[in-house]
């Protein structure tokens, strides 16, 4: 089977982090002897509307002399709202099927536009893909199509080699980690007032976060809080090697404002055993039994967050441990073996 795989995000050496998701489902799916996966790509971000520009033209007329060609039996969409505009110029026979992945705000979005493209590559689609079961109520929703059109497949899963059973720490300090884009709607100042507040109660906690943002402006505000001695921003870090951060940890924070389509960060933090602590949104709450593998609060809500920190620090040694088995054992139902055949398998019926 010749899959080609169409996304305008995907990592490179210097955007480690820029859609590593769909590089782990395009891994996946070649893992297997009779699967042939070829790549159509962004792999840069870009600065200015120049720049967006030239990608894009690029990314279209490599999709346009791919697709000529005729050699692929499916053809894969991610991010569909923006990876979808090349085949709107294309004749839909030239394509024998096509699949298309939604995954976020491509879904959720209030352009008019991206709507309409939405639509046009639902009804011209084989197969919809959502990774969630809160996400596929949110495409009835919003789309007029067939539930049987839609399979639920959680964005490649969690890689094998995170999985690993971590004991738990014992020191006199807690250790919380934030891993994810360092953008507002993602929470990032929450995790830190948070910090900061736990710092004035006298309680021994230190932050880290991983992921792509500003400097400046992450440290600025860190300084500004007076919590310098206590958070440390790591920038961008591969997905391969976050497996070395989450063994530094003690409790993960989610702290997202958006409404999530899955969220794949605590899911690879449980992986390793760690319990976390989420905002309460559909997606997570699918996840988090709230007292059991980690804790749920309201998002935005640093305050909260700051007493389900206390809330771990006050349970007992059995009761943390109790609650890391449980973060385990609910992160092996995303494992990406068994996500990876259940998605080759659901190719091969289309």
């Amino acid at each position: 089977m010749n899959i080609l795989l169409v996304s305008n995000m995907y990592p490179s050496e210097k955007f480690p982090a820029f859609g590593s998701f769909i590089q782990k489902i395009e891994k996946n799916l070649s893992s297997h002897d009779d699967c042939n996966v070829e790549v159509v790509t962004i792999d840069n971000e870009y600065s200015s509307k120049t720049e967006l520009f030239y990608y894009y033209l690029k990314f279209i007329f490599k999709c346009f002399f791919l697709i000529l060609k005729q050699r692929h039996d499916v053809v894969f969409v991610h991010f569909v709202s923006h990876s979808y505009i090349p085949f709107l110029f294309l004749p839909r026979f030239l394509i024998k099927k096509m699949v298309i992945n939604f995954h976020g705000s491509d879904l959720n979005t209030e352009s008019k536009l991206f709507k309409k493209i939405n639509a046009i590559a639902i009804r011209k689609a084989n197969l919809i893909i959502v990774p969630s079961k809160y996400f596929k109520k949110l495409l009835l929703k919003i789309h007029n199509t067939k539930d049987e059109n839609i399979f639920i497949s959680p964005s490649g899963g969690i890689p094998r080699y995170f999985y690993n059973k971590n004991k738990l720490h014992k020191r006199d300090y807690i250790t919380c980690g934030y891993v994810g884009r360092v953008i507002d709607k993602k929470g990032w100042k929450t995790f830190v007032n948070a910090i900061s507040d736990l710092e004035n109660r006298k309680y021994n906690v230190k932050g880290i976060i991983v992921g792509p943002g500003n400097p400046e402006i992450v440290n600025g505000y860190i300084m500004k809080l007076k919590t310098s001695n206590n958070i440390n921003y790591l920038g961008a870090i591969p997905n391969k090697k976050l497996s070395a951060i989450f063994e530094e940890l003690d409790i993960f924070i989610f702290p997202t404002m958006f409404n999530e389509s899955l969220g794949l960060a605590p899911l690879e933090a449980m992986a390793h055993s760690i319990p976390a602590i989420c905002s309460n949104c559909d997606a997570t709450s699918s996840y988090i039994m709230d007292g059991v593998n980690g804790f749920l609060f309201e998002k935005g809500n640093s305050k909260e967050l700051s007493e389900k920190i206390i809330k771990f620090i006050n349970l007992s040694e059995d009761e943390k441990n109790n609650f890391k088995d449980e973060a385990f054992k609910k992160a092996l139902e995303y494992r990406d073996i068994d996500v990876s055949d259940k998605l080759y398998n659901k190719f091969k019926k289309i």
